[in-house]
């Protein structure tokens, strides 16, 4: 009979603590459901397929982002190349400045100010780097076309990694040129 009791009080003991174990387990779980579920919450959840495909894409995005705003400041480049040199023939063409030049330096202006602003130049105050000013209307032209095709030939080599001071520095000489064309032209 002792034995009998004896067993059955290490079953009921058994019993006792294989639920006791099953509840801690399940404390355990929650809390750690808890706990990933809040980590979800916070973007923290870096291990499932999904987020890492969430990420793969927005890093693809971000790339392609990049490289349509290098092809937009290279294809800007060069049509400032493009109206620089447009305006140098004209002037040699016409012997004179027109209206049509006016608004081609108008829009050679709003374009070196966006290449600018792209390539992490400053606002509109312009530090003239250019120590030689010229002396009249035809070599101001000469200069801005000159400077248009550095400007162009600078940002083809270099990729869309690279800010380039120099670039900044052409795009900031062809702003006080344009200044300058626009005295030149003015009555006095």
């Amino acid at each position: 009979m002792f034995a009998r009791i004896s067993s059955l009080i290490i079953l009921v003991f058994a019993l006792t603590s294989v639920k006791a174990l099953a509840q801690v387990g399940t404390s355990n779980s929650n809390a750690a459901d808890a706990s990933k579920a809040n980590s979800h919450d916070h973007g923290d959840d870096n291990d499932s397929p999904a987020s890492l495909n969430m990420r793969e894409t927005r890093e693809k995005w971000r790339l392609e982002a990049e490289e349509k705003e290098h092809r937009e400041l290279l294809d800007r480049s060069d049509k400032a190349a493009h109206l620089s040199d447009e305006l140098k023939k004209s002037l040699v063409q016409n012997n004179a400045f027109s209206g049509g030049d006016a608004t081609k330096l108008t829009e050679l202006e709003k374009l070196l100010k966006k290449i600018r602003k792209n390539l992490g130049g400053g606002g509109d105050e312009n530090d003239s780097v250019n120590e030689v000013k010229p002396a009249s209307l035809a070599e101001a032209f000469n200069q801005l076309s000159e400077a248009g095709a550095s400007l162009n030939d600078g940002l083809k080599k270099q990729t869309r990694h690279e800010i380039s001071a120099d670039s900044i520095d052409k795009s900031n000489e062809m702003l006080d040129l344009i200044a300058l064309i626009r005295n030149f032209s003015q009555p006095k």
